[in-house]
């Protein structure tokens, strides 16, 4: 069987609320300081760090982003915040219909809590779908993914995810990548060989 690698934050479920309400927290502790949701997503899928999106609404500001970065980094991955997310979808109808079109489906997330990650994937319910589970902590200026799939993916397989780190990996390694727009990112931040879809059930359709 070939193999569908996919990305699990903003593809298998919606963080959105997760990194507003990190975000919110913390500005509205320190500075007291209102961000609608919305305001804050727009500008997060046009590629903006949240410091930047702190400028943005309300001019030069004086942000200490070394400690947004370390409250950030404490907090992501806490699973009281990750029970906030939601699944996006049916997961396991479209493994099932994979598996029918002999595609196993590999789960591949950038994560540092490993634990927490499958404590979440108890709670939804989705842990036996995956034929493999590889966890991979993120490396500051290293696209973990790519390095990752040079080594295990061959040209018959696929990479589904919402962000650039999927994407181009895939586009290096030439195997089909598709974008989905579920996530932190919007399409016009995206380049290369990718196919662009709404969420990744659509790609059920490439099957048919």
């Amino acid at each position: 069987m070939n193999t569908i690698y996919l990305d699990f934050d903003g593809t298998i479920v919606d963080v959105n609320y997760r990194y507003f309400g990190i975000f919110y927290e913390f500005i509205d502790y320190r500075f007291s300081l209102n961000v609608e949701f919305k305001t804050y997503i727009k500008l997060k899928r046009s590629g903006l760090k949240d410091h930047q999106i702190l400028n943005n609404i309300f001019g030069n500001f004086n942000f200490n982003v070394d400690e947004y970065v370390e409250f950030k980094r404490q907090k992501i991955e806490d699973l009281a915040w990750l029970k906030t997310d939601k699944l996006i979808g049916n997961p396991l109808d479209f493994a099932k219909s994979c598996n029918n079109h002999d595609l196993q489906i590999v789960l591949l997330t950038q994560r540092n809590n490993f634990e927490n990650l499958n404590h979440q994937l108890s709670f939804l319910n989705i842990k036996n779908i995956f034929k493999d589970i590889f966890i991979i902590p993120p490396k500051s200026g290293i696209n973990v993914k790519f390095e990752f799939l040079r080594k295990y993916a061959d040209n018959f397989d696929i990479i589904i995810g919402d962000s650039k780190a999927e994407l181009d990996a895939g586009n290096k390694l030439g195997i089909p990548s598709y974008f989905v727009n579920t996530g932190l990112y919007d399409s016009s931040i995206i380049s290369g060989d990718t196919i662009f879809l709404n969420n990744y059930s659509e790609f059920l359709r490439y099957l048919i």
